[in-house]
């Protein structure tokens, strides 16, 4: 049996957490819910776009965790499986 190494499982582990990331499907804070749906859009747009990924916010090299600034406001969003 062939098992992946540590490098190809974060490597496909990333891939799949980006495409989920660009999937639309998120699950909300009422923070996020409580702006006006514009907003949520566009919150929604920077997540999906979101490459920034560096040792610091990225250690495992699986792109699930990031921040985004959008009004002069931070927020955080994180993929938990």
């Amino acid at each position: 049996m062939q098992t992946l190494s540590e490098t190809e499982t974060a490597t496909k582990i990333a891939m799949l957490n980006d495409q989920f990331r660009r999937s639309g499907k998120f699950i909300i804070t009422q923070r996020v819910a409580a702006l006006a749906p514009d907003k949520q859009l566009a919150l929604a747009r920077l997540v999906s776009e979101f490459s920034d990924f560096s040792e610091d916010n990225d250690p495992y090299n699986e792109h699930d965790f990031g921040a985004v600034e959008m009004g002069g406001d931070r927020f955080f969003w994180k993929i938990d499986y």
